[in-house]
């Protein structure tokens, strides 16, 4: 149940319609009141009373501030209930109240839900003849595509002020001589719907002023659904983040903006945030999903931006345009499970007992000591979206504060790192991401560097750190930081290491000082270890001497020359297999390569006759032995009975033919 209710917040108004809700049939949890006021609350007591009502029966209240001039409590009865906050003021870029209708005609689920591509503002000034822009359409969307042109014209009794003309991406023109073109005099309203699913690609349309003697406004809005069953859109999500109490004590709020197609994050997107002011000044800043600054986790598809540009106490409302031009990619886990991507723990000793498989299913485990394979990313389509923040109350602002003073300082680093140290040099080479001077807003000052020997030591800033000096770094400047977001790497000339030292390890962290000498916190603490480089042992030369001939009679010789190295006992063994696949390999290519003269022989019956050779060869000389033996076994025989003496010598000539 969906209640509107567009009066000044009055006590008895909130009571009769929890009435309404309550005694209506089903369950009221759900149900939600849509509160639009521009005055404040005569009974703040009997709200807050009421307010206790609303959250017990799990009722929700979105409200709509009509300018700043609305009662302040707006915001705490719809975040209490668990609704949201809108702002509309009488700036003409203004959409609160068209956002907020627009989020209630949501379904459940994103096939059902209403994707917003584009609400702006058109101001025509007197003498503006025209307008033209366009606004892309994807293919996971296109379903019930709608253009809608409202015009706000100061003469209520004029006539339509305004002709559109829309132009698909193939050509195909929609005006007043087209069926789907709906023009409603009586609201100033000019509806154009696109017949079944619009046609993928970028949209134009064309607004003619026909009325160029006044300025008037033409409030512009272009919504589809999801193309089909099935099909995921990319959907845009927006929220803030912040309270009163965090802006006095300087903790700005955080506009967030999530981008994703069904779970998956769409990263590489262009997000820029509008912020409507209480000076009536709009503020542009973009969005960031780097993981720094306002941002927690880089490419998780959460885009995040801190807000310090504040203009007094008030309302500030947030509307976010993303746009893909080419550049967006949405992240994919490396198997079919959406939770696949962040791996899953193995306890080692259970692995090592192996009551643990390397798989479970269809996804893979990474062991312990292996990187995590990273996730796969497939383009996105080019698409635009645009949706609302919602708004927030500053009710108070920090002690002292003006619009000119600087009360901010830089955000915190949180993503230093070191890519490599030198030993002999003391140099280290580190990276991190540049903060700002009002957080993540603008350009430090300056970095205060330091190193210490503990990580305390730099989380306090004692005195007791080693600071770096600019004449200390050889690559990049402490002075000069980069604009919020930009890398910056840094080579640093640390310390004279001692030499008698294998490795030492030492911590470094930095800080930004903005230019009012606001100070940063400390970063994330880097752990530096130098490492002393050992000499490799010069190779030891040793020869192996093959025998590479085919006949008995000529014997050549090749020298293999084979580097050896100290060993353990248990490399030994490996070394000599080793040595023996390269002697194998090395006979090998010896056995096949061809003679001096550039003749080249059968080498493989060569061989074969040699191993033949050998074998006889073998044969013939076990034989000789043990015919000598049978000999001298008999001659000792007879000696032994004719006690007579034999000589000792004896020559046994032995006749070997070749082969």
């Amino acid at each position: 149940m969906n209640r509107c209710c567009s009066r000044a917040m009055r006590c008895n108004m909130i009571r009769s319609d929890l009435s309404q809700i309550l005694t209506a049939e089903g369950d009221p949890g759900g149900s939600k009141i849509l509160l639009m006021t521009d005055g404040e609350d005569g009974e703040p007591d009997h709200t807050s009373y009421m307010k206790v009502a609303y959250i017990s029966n799990k009722v929700i209240i979105d409200a709509v501030a009509i300018s700043n001039a609305a009662e302040p409590n707006l915001v705490d009865l719809a975040s209490s209930t668990g609704g949201r906050f809108y702002l509309q003021t009488d700036n003409r870029n203004s959409t609160g109240v068209r956002d907020a209708l627009s989020a209630n005609s949501g379904g459940a689920s994103d096939f059902e839900t209403r994707v917003e591509l584009q609400s702006v503002v058109v101001a025509f000034e007197v003498d503006d003849e025209s307008f033209r822009r366009s606004v892309y359409i994807d293919a996971t969307i296109g379903r019930l595509t709608i253009f809608d042109f409202t015009n706000y014209h100061p003469n209520p009794s004029s006539g339509a002020a305004v002709h559109i003309t829309v132009t698909s991406p193939s050509g195909v023109t929609f005006d007043r001589s087209s069926t789907y073109y709906e023009d409603d005099l009586a609201f100033k309203k000019v509806v154009i719907r696109i017949p079944d699913i619009a046609e993928p690609g970028a949209w134009e349309y064309y607004i003619q002023n026909q009325d160029t003697t006044v300025a008037h406004d033409v409030i512009v809005s272009v919504s589809s659904f999801p193309s089909q069953e099935g099909v995921d859109p990319i959907i845009v999500s927006s929220f803030l983040s912040g309270s009163p109490s965090g802006i006095v004590n300087n903790k700005p709020m955080v506009a967030y903006a999530e981008v994703r197609q069904r779970f998956y994050p769409v990263v590489g997107a262009t997000v820029i945030a509008t912020v409507e002011t209480p000076s009536g000044v709009p503020v542009e800043l973009q969005l960031y999903d780097n993981g720094a600054g306002a941002d927690v986790t880089k490419n998780d598809g959460i885009y995040s931006r801190y807000f310090t540009q504040l203009s007094g106490v008030g309302f500030y409302g947030f509307k976010i345009r993303v746009e893909n031009n080419g550049e967006a990619t949405v992240l994919r886990p490396r198997t079919s499970s959406r939770f696949s991507a962040t791996g899953i723990y193995v306890d080692p000793e259970l692995l090592l007992s192996g009551n643990i498989t390397e798989s479970l299913g269809n996804i893979s485990i990474a062991l312990p000591g292996t990187p995590i394979p990273e996730i796969v990313g497939v383009p996105a389509p080019n698409f635009t979206r645009g949706v609302s923040g919602g708004a927030s109350s500053v009710s108070e602002t920090p002690p002292e504060w003006n619009p000119f003073t600087d009360t901010f300082a830089p955000n915190k680093i949180t993503d230093l790192a070191v890519l490599n140290t030198s030993f002999s040099l003391g140099t280290v080479a580190i990276t991190f991401t540049a903060p700002g001077d009002d957080f993540d807003f603008g350009n430090a000052h300056h970095y205060v560097i330091s190193w210490a020997n503990s990580s305390k030591e730099l989380r306090n800033k004692s005195s007791t750190t080693n600071e770096i000096y600019q004449i200390d770094v050889l690559h990049g400047n402490l002075s000069s930081p980069a604009p919020y977001g930009d890398e910056e790497i840094m080579i640093i000339q640390v310390a004279t290491i001692p030499q008698h030292l294998e490795t030492y390890s030492v911590v470094l962290g930095l800080y930004a000082v903005d230019e009012s000498g606001n100070e940063g916190d400390m970063s994330n603490i880097a752990k530096m270890t130098f490492r002393q480089e050992i000499p490799t042992p010069e190779p030891v030369q040793t020869t192996v001497r093959l025998k590479t001939t085919t006949s008995i009679d000529k014997v050549s010789y090749t020298t293999t020359n084979v580097a050896l190295k100290p060993t353990t006992k248990t490399e030994q063994k490996m070394t000599t297999s080793k040595m023996a696949a390269t002697i194998a390999k090395k006979t090998q290519k010896v056995a096949t390569t061809p003679y001096e003269n550039g003749k080249t022989d059968n080498m493989f019956n060569n061989m074969a006759a040699i191993a033949l050779s050998l074998v006889v060869i073998s044969m013939l000389v076990l034989g000789l032995i043990l015919l000598a033996c049978y000999g001298h076994s008999r001659n000792k025989a007879r000696r032994d009975r004719s006690l007579k003496v034999v000589p000792k010598d004896v020559n046994v000539d032995v006749v070997i033919s070749k082969v």
